[in-house]
C-alpha cells in the first residue's frame, strides 16, 4: 500500500472522526485495485473487533495539473459525495431501492470513500446468464431485474424533480448532437459524409417539432445509468457512481440504459429478441403508458447512439490493429443504421440503429 493511499485510510478509521459505526479498526489492509478511466478504486478490507467489512477508496483522475481543472475536479467530488449521500438518504424511504452509502469525502485529495455494497453486477449477470438462447426461468428472472430498475429510475426522478418551470431546450440537444456529427465527418468522412449530416439533423429538427410540452420537464438526471452501475442483492436494486448527475430530461436516464442495452448485440452471442426483452421490461416498470415511438424518444435514442458512435472512433486511437478494425466494423454498422433510421424524417425510430440494415 503507498503512503498516499495509507494516509487517506488512516484519516478514515480514526474513531474521533465517527466516519465509521462498527467501532475501532483492529488492522486494515488493500485487496483489491480496480482501474477506470477516470478513476482508482481500491478495496481495502477493515477489521473491526467483532466483525470485518469493505470500503471502497476512489481516487479521481485528473486530466491536467492546471490550478482551475484541479479546482474544479475537487468542486467535482465534493457535489458527487453531496448528491450520493442525500439520495442515500432519501432511498431509505423506498424498501428494495437504494444508492451506495457514501463514508467520507476529501476533496483536496481528489478522493471519495464509500462503503462496498453486497450484490452482483447486472452488467456480469446478463452477460453470463444472456447469451445464445437463455432459459425462460432465467430470461424471467433477468426481466424482472430490468423491470425493477425502471422502478428504481421511477423513484429517482420522483425525488429529484425539477419543480421549477424550467423546461427542456431542445435547440440546445440539437446542437450538442451536431458538435458530434461534424466531429464525425471529421474524423471518417469517407462513410460519415456531409450529406448524411445534414440527413440526420434534418430528422432531428421536424421531430423536435413534434415535442409536446410535456415531454419538456426536467429532473436529476443520474448520467451513466447502466447496468454496470446497478448491483442486484436479492430484490434490492443499488445503484453506484453519481459523479455525471445534472439537471436534464425526465427521457435521458431511460433511452441511455436502452442504448446501452443495444450495445450487447455487438456480440454475436446475444439474441435481438432476449434484448428486447430486456428492453421492455425496463420501460414497463419505468412506466407502463410510456410511448419508445415518441418523437422526444427519438431524439434522445440518436443522441446516445451517435454519442456512443464517436466514443468508440475516439477509443480506437492507440489501440491495436484488430481492436481498431473491430471498432471501425461496428462504427460503420452503426452508421448505415443511422442512414436507415432517418432517411424518412416523419418515421419515430422503432429499434436500435444497430440493428436497422435493411
Amino acid at each position: 500500500m503507498d503512503q498516499e493511499l495509507k494516509r487517506i485510510v488512516e484519516k478514515i478509521i480514526k474513531v474521533e472522526d465517527n466516519y465509521l459505526q462498527e467501532g475501532r479498526v483492529v488492522r486494515f489492509r488493500p485487496v483489491e485495485f480496480i482501474q477506470r478511466p477516470l478513476s482508482k478504486i481500491v478495496k481495502i478490507e477493515l477489521e473491526f473487533e467483532n466483525s470485518k467489512n469493505n470500503i471502497l477508496v476512489k481516487v479521481f483522475k485528473p486530466k491536467s495539473s492546471s490550478l482551475n481543472h484541479l479546482q474544479m475536479m475537487r468542486e467535482r467530488v465534493q457535489k458527487d459525495f453531496e448528491v450520493t449521500r442525500s439520495l442515500h438518504e432519501r432511498f431509505k424511504s423506498y424498501p428494495g431501492y437504494s444508492v451506495a452509502e457514501p463514508v467520507a469525502c476529501f476533496p483536496e485529495l481528489l478522493v471519495m470513500v464509500m462503503m462496498e455494497s453486497s450484490g452482483e453486477n447486472l452488467r456480469d449477470l446478463i452477460i453470463n446468464k444472456a447469451t445464445f438462447y437463455p432459459g425462460k426461468a432465467t430470461l424471467h428472472q433477468l426481466a424482472e431485474y430490468s423491470f425493477a430498475c425502471g422502478q428504481w429510475l421511477t423513484i429517482f426522478q420522483k425525488i429529484t424533480g425539477d419543480n421549477t418551470q424550467k423546461k427542456l431546450q431542445l435547440h440546445d440537444i440539437i446542437h450538442d448532437i451536431d458538435l458530434r456529427l461534424s466531429k464525425l465527418v471529421a474524423q471518417c468522412g469517407d462513410f460519415f459524409n456531409p450529406q448524411l449530416r445534414r440527413q440526420v439533423l434534418t430528422y432531428l429538427e421536424r421531430q423536435a417539432l413534434l415535442v409536446t410540452d410535456p415531454d419538456l420537464r426536467l429532473c436529476g438526471v443520474h448520467g451513466d445509468f447502466c447496468p454496470s452501475n446497478i448491483l442486484i442483492h436479492g430484490k434490492e436494486i443499488i445503484v453506484l457512481d453519481f459523479e455525471m448527475f445534472k439537471v436534464g430530461s425526465v427521457y435521458q436516464d431511460v433511452t441511455y440504459y436502452l442504448r446501452h442495452l443495444g450495445t450487447f448485440l455487438q456480440k454475436p452471442t446475444f439474441r435481438p429478441k432476449t434484448i428486447s426483452i430486456l428492453r421492455q421490461a425496463l420501460l414497463s416498470g419505468y412506466d407502463k403508458g410510456i410511448d419508445a415511438t415518441s418523437p422526444i424518444f427519438s431524439l434522445f435514442k440518436l443522441r446516445h447512439i451517435i454519442c456512443h458512435l464517436v466514443d468508440i472512433l475516439d477509443a480506437s486511437d492507440g489501440q491495436p490493429f484488430h481492436k481498431r478494425l473491430f471498432n471501425k466494423t461496428i462504427a460503420r454498422r452503426y452508421i448505415q443504421g443511422l442512414k436507415n433510421a432517418t432517411v424518412d424524417c416523419h418515421q419515430p425510430i422503432l429499434s436500435d440503429p444497430y440493428v436497422l440494415l435493411g
